[in-house]
């Protein structure tokens, strides 16, 4: 008031219903527009040290007032301008209205009836243009018509639509932080995966090189044992040279047998992950298998760990309608759990192992168990037969 009576500053007070808490706040702005005063503000003595600067200039007017309180007020009513916004679905409009005159008789009524379809397209993509930059997805047009949408079937104010709008945008900035978070656990769990996956690799091919070496020691036995046989036949000449070559012939039949007991106990090893995967696919549940057959678009995982199944049982069809085909057949589980890995050619083998080292994720028993019960122990079944 001292700013517009005193200083004589045009200024406008724009206030929101939502902001008269107190039922008093709605008579102050009432006082205001019929008085240019809120009774009981000042005391006698404030408003005569407030209003000496006034007098001067009072008595430019011709003396038009009464007094100077009377030329503080008429100045307060030309220099301050009241814009109030009320929602007319507020349970004390009627009332409020009722109560305060002055806001009829000394204001302009702007009845702004609902935005246009255009207006309220215009207004999300104002609001949320910050929001629809970061999501990746194309779905902004979307979004802006589900809003309009929800906005006519409820037949809001356009005030509450923006308050819908800005809630939609606190809440999708709270959950993409969420989110973010959780893709940076999953991120990290993804890393230490990717390590193990590159020590199992290194661990792999050491065994491989083991493996050619107690080959290449099998073939040179295998000579050897040749070698000794030609040897026995020679070995007329004398007794003392035939019982030389069969006592060395003892010794390497008894090396040989050790060399080949260690390749039937690494093979021994291999037999018993064959049968657990095999019991495993027999637990499989016919709804499991349903399950997957009723995606339209499966995940990466049982696209993978399927097309290994496929490919092994000769299979090189790997589309996903053979595959939902594969799946259908009433006796899958059967064929898988009756096959006969001896019968897997070279080159599926060797596919079906390039498979592996390149989707090898999908394999995992925690990647592929999280994607689908069922897909997990086709995927150990295809790990085995591979071996």
């Amino acid at each position: 008031l001292l700013l517009v009576g005193v200083e004589a500053q045009p200024t406008v007070l724009f206030m929101e219903d939502h902001q008269l808490v107190e039922g008093s706040f709605i008579e102050i702005i009432n006082s205001i527009l019929s008085g240019g005063e809120v009774p009981g503000l000042f005391s006698n003595e404030e408003l005569d040290s407030m209003l000496a600067p006034l007098r001067e200039e009072m008595s430019t007017t011709g003396f038009l007032h009464k007094n100077l309180f009377s030329f503080f007020t008429h100045r307060v009513k030309t220099n301050l301008h009241v814009v109030l916004s009320m929602d007319p679905s507020h349970p004390e409009f009627a009332m409020r209205c009722e109560a305060n005159p002055a806001l009829f008789t000394r204001c302009s009524i702007q009845w702004i009836e609902m935005w246009s379809r255009e207006g309220l397209q215009m207004v999300p993509s104002m609001f949320l243009e910050e929001v629809f930059n970061e999501s990746d997805e194309d779905y902004d047009e979307h979004i802006v018509d589900q809003m309009i949408s929800i906005q006519e079937t409820v037949a809001g104010t356009p005030r509450q639509y923006v308050s819908f709008i800005n809630m939609y945008k606190k809440i999708f900035t709270k959950k993409r932080g969420e989110q973010l978070e959780q893709k940076k656990f999953l991120q990290a769990g993804l890393d230490k995966l990717g390590d193990a996956e590159a020590k199992v690799d290194e661990l792999s091919q050491q065994a491989g090189k083991q493996r050619a070496l107690l080959e290449e020691k099998d073939a040179q036995a295998e000579q050897a044992l040749q070698q000794i046989t030609i040897s026995m036949q020679k070995a007329s000449e004398s007794k003392i040279e035939v019982e030389a070559l069969q006592k060395k012939l003892s010794e390497e039949e008894v090396d040989l047998k050790e060399r080949k007991l260690g390749i039937e106990n690494e093979l021994s090893e291999i037999q018993p992950l064959i049968e657990s995967a095999k019991k495993a696919v027999g637990s499989i549940k016919s709804d499991n298998i349903t399950e997957i057959r009723s995606l339209k678009m499966p995940p990466d995982a049982i696209r993978d760990v399927l097309e290994g199944v496929l490919r092994l049982m000769g299979n090189q069809d790997t589309s996903w309608m053979n595959m939902k085909k594969f799946l259908g057949s009433r006796s899958v589980k059967e064929e898988i759990i009756n096959f006969d890995a001896r019968k897997i050619k070279p080159e599926i083998r060797a596919g079906v192992q390039k498979l592996l080292g390149q989707k090898g994720q999908s394999f995992e028993h925690a990647t592929i168990y999280r994607v689908s019960v069922a897909a997990a122990p086709l995927a150990a079944w295809v790990k085995a037969n591979v071996k």
